[in-house]
């Protein structure tokens, strides 16, 4: 490093300074976002871990989030698209044994189970992943508790999914000794495993709760529990994913509210009947220009209302009231809205529906970003934590029902698949990919949403179907080009000829 006379100088009386001079040098030169000079002097930054910080301010974020889903459009239409777009019409799982019967067993149990698995009867399981997925969202994470039923109840599967909203877990439960460990209503042990829940038998939001008996959290086995959310630091629990713009929203909405409010009070006068200037007379009194302004029915004007038309004593002259347009509004809602999509992580479009701004390059790259983030929210959070314990699950009773010989099944998911934007070139690019050995068959089917076995039988049937009527469509890759014209096939002298009707 380069010294000055002045470095020179102190080094030589304080070599200590000297030191300390040096490495504050380079630590502000590293990071100048460190630095502690007049930009940064307000800027107050927490060091709390994520799991005190989300002690003090989770409840609040919580509310917050809520109230804002309720009453925004915005918020509400980013937590569907999120949900929609995550979950779509379900995350699919399928038995991928190496036996197609016990596949096909296991598939058929699944579905009967996937009609029944809710406790009030109104939701399936992919409408359970759904809300949780939302409910990620919004409120930054959501429970659900394993429910083993009794044979009395009559269910083929007596198994049943209680979906749990954060706020029943014991926030003020905090614990720490040589045996356990208790995070914001989460007990942990020795090393760092979940092994339970505190939790309320009723949402704190209800009359019900203040009861003598709801008021004391209960553990609830870790085994017995999914919880999902967001891991963005090492923390116990989640935040909304609204938390960046929870005060952007609301100011808006302030904005959007004082800009109704004034045009409506502009609206409220059409016009005036007003004396001529030079019949305007101060009094001294408290109407300084000595003028009584009447309504048309010859009253006092003590308020305004909306269409009114005031007339003056000794009015002569007629003026209507011209409203002020405001040209930077649009702008200002767009630039607003953008900063709040992008908080939200959503594309602008998809939470405005504004295209105003946009083309076709800028749309097809916000919905590529858009899903390589849904994707690995399905791989790093849904699935994990939600799908895969329940099928689990699911999969533990069949067997202790007897109803499958106990092994381990293998699994494919199925996950929603994104609407193309440009239908033709991206068949024609997963055509390419899969010709050139980058891709699958199984491998795209599985982008498509659609099970690959169940494809391949599909295919088949319908295959034999029309060759047993003798129908070859245009459709028929097997007889048919691309293009429409017939398949060149293998003739009887190991040529190769058309084929002949």
């Amino acid at each position: 490093m380069m010294q000055n006379s002045l470095d020179k100088l102190i080094g030589y009386f304080a070599p200590g300074l000297a030191v300390k001079r040096a490495a504050d040098r380079v630590r502000l030169r590293a990071y100048e976002g460190a630095s502690k000079g007049r930009r940064a002097q307000h800027w107050n930054a927490g060091r709390s871990s994520a799991d005190t910080e989300l002690a003090i301010a989770g409840v609040e974020l919580r509310a917050r989030s809520r109230d804002l889903e309720r009453n925004n459009k915005h918020v509400a239409k980013a937590a569907s698209v999120h949900a929609d777009n995550i979950v779509g019409e379900g995350i699919i799982p399928r038995a991928n044994t190496d036996d197609k019967d016990l596949n096909k067993k296991i598939d058929d149990l699944f579905d009967d189970w996937v009609e029944n698995c809710s406790p009030d009867g109104q939701q399936t399981f992919y409408s359970l992943q759904h809300q949780a997925a939302r409910g990620m969202v919004v409120g930054g994470e959501m429970l659900a508790r394993k429910r083993i039923r009794r044979s009395s109840d009559g269910l083929k599967i007596p198994l049943q999914i209680q979906p749990i909203e954060p706020d029943l877990l014991d926030d003020a439960k905090v614990a720490e000794n040589a045996a356990r460990n208790v995070v914001n209503g989460i007990e942990f042990d020795q090393i760092g495993r979940r092994t339970g829940y505190w939790m309320f038998q009723v949402h704190p939001g209800t009359q019900k709760f203040w009861g003598k008996n709801n008021l004391q959290s209960r553990k609830v086995p870790a085994d017995q529990i999914v919880h999902l959310y967001e891991a963005q630091r090492v923390q116990a629990r989640g935040a909304p994913w609204t938390a960046p713009i929870l005060l952007d929203v609301k100011d808006l909405q302030e904005y959007q509210t004082a800009e109704v409010w004034r045009k409506k009070i502009e609206a409220c006068v059409v016009g005036a009947v007003i004396p001529n200037s030079d019949d305007l007379a101060p009094t001294g009194d408290d109407n300084v220009l000595g003028v009584t302004m009447k309504d048309a029915r010859g009253n006092n004007v003590t308020r305004m209302e909306p269409g009114m038309f005031v007339i003056a004593e000794g009015g002569k002259e007629v003026n209507f009231n011209n409203p002020a347009v405001t040209l930077s509004q649009e702008s200002y809602h767009r630039l607003a809205t953008r900063d709040i999509a992008a908080g939200l992580r959503v594309p602008h479009v998809l939470m405005t529906g504004d295209t105003s701004q946009m083309n076709f390059s800028t749309f097809r790259a916000d919905m590529v970003a858009y899903k390589r983030f849904i994707r690995a929210q399905q791989q790093h959070y849904m699935l994990p934590m939600y799908c895969k314990p329940i099928y689990g699950w699911f999969l533990e009773m069949i067997q202790l029902l007897g109803l499958i010989e106990p092994r381990h099944i293998p699994v494919m998911w199925t996950l929603p698949r994104f609407e193309q934007v440009n239908p033709i070139d991206d068949i024609r690019a997963d055509l390419m990919a899969v010709r050139a050995g980058f891709k699958t068959l199984k491998q795209v089917q599985t982008e498509y949403g659609n099970n690959h076995d169940q494809w391949i039988a599909q295919v088949v049937e319908i295959n034999e179907a029309l060759d047993d009527k003798d129908i070859v469509l245009d459709t028929d890759p097997r007889h048919t080009t691309l293009q429409g014209q017939m398949q060149l096939s293998e003739t009887n002298d190991g040529g190769t000829g058309a084929d002949q009707e």
